[in-house]
């Protein structure tokens, strides 16, 4: 900036709030200043002993004088308001351009690296634990990662398989639960079946997906052939991954063991009651977590 435009904006700063600042202030400032420069003109011998206009009415001449007196203190406080108001202007629009231009460089610099810690929040990150890291954002929730199942929409659905057949699968969820940073490298596995009589496991149901900021991704789990009118159920249910996939019988109840693992959160492991209804139907039951 030109040092005369600075100048300028000091002179335009310090103008502003003076004539409010004289309004308020010539009673303690205007006022004694002009009875002390009275007094001391007097005692010079400058001021004479009855000043006045002379305009030959002695109530004229006091109107006069005392407004004369008054716009005197009004011009001395103002003065006196816009000397300091000037003095401290340059250290003051100093640093508010200083302000700006940094706020626009810091501005600017997010733009270009969106994903670069800034001072304040490296600076919090530091200070407060991590239970308040997560709730302000700075940090990701490591149980982001979340598994869950169910028996209705989303996670059951039925179609019609052939000319009279019905097959419904279920669905697991993998949620990210952190509401401002995204899940990477993510995986989902059955661990375990059982009764154990199946072997060869874990075994991968989905591999390598990313999870967006409260976002979810529904995985295929298990399929079965249901009855349907007159058509009979399958004998077993089929768990949907890669070949050899387990075939848990239709016949009795089942105990998954589900996990899911990421890069940057701690893995998640559910264990589940798989079973077929009296009816027929497929059916799952979430029993714990960790």
């Amino acid at each position: 900036m030109h040092p005369l435009c600075f100048w300028w904006l000091c002179v335009k700063r310090a103008f502003r709030g003076s004539v409010a600042f004289a309004n308020s202030w010539q009673g303690l400032v205007g006022v004694p200043a002009i009875a002390g420069l009275a007094g001391l003109a007097k005692y010079l011998g400058i001021l004479p002993d009855k000043p006045g206009l002379n305009t030959g009415n002695a109530i004229a001449d006091a109107v006069l004088a005392a407004l004369a007196a008054g716009l005197a203190a009004f011009i001395i406080t103002w003065l006196v308001g816009f000397s300091v108001r000037l003095f401290s202007a340059p250290a003051a629009l100093y640093d508010e351009e200083k302000a700006r231009a940094d706020g626009l460089q810091a501005e600017a610099e997010a733009r270009a690296y969106p994903h670069r810690e800034g001072a304040f929040q490296r600076a919090a990150r530091e200070a407060l634990d991590q239970k308040s890291r997560i709730a302000f954002g700075l940090e990701i929730d490591p149980h982001a990662l979340q598994l869950s199942v169910g028996n209705e929409p989303p996670f059951s659905r039925a179609r019609v398989r052939g000319l009279h057949g019905r097959e419904r699968t279920l669905y697991l969820k993998a949620e990210n639960t952190d509401r401002r940073h995204a899940i990477s490298g993510c995986r989902v596995y059955l661990m375990e079946v059982e009764p154990s009589e199946h072997s060869g496991g874990p075994w991968l149901l989905k591999s390598e997906f990313a999870l967006a900021a409260g976002d979810h991704l529904l995985v295929p789990l298990v399929s079965f052939g249901e009855p349907w009118g007159s058509v009979s159920g399958d004998s077993f249910m089929t768990v949907l991954t890669p070949e050899p996939a387990p075939k848990p019988s239709a016949s009795g109840e089942h105990t998954l063991t589900l996990r899911a693992t990421s890069l940057t959160t701690t893995r998640h492991e559910i264990k589940c009651r798989l079973w077929v209804d009296a009816e027929g139907r497929l059916r799952i039951e979430q029993l714990r977590f960790d």
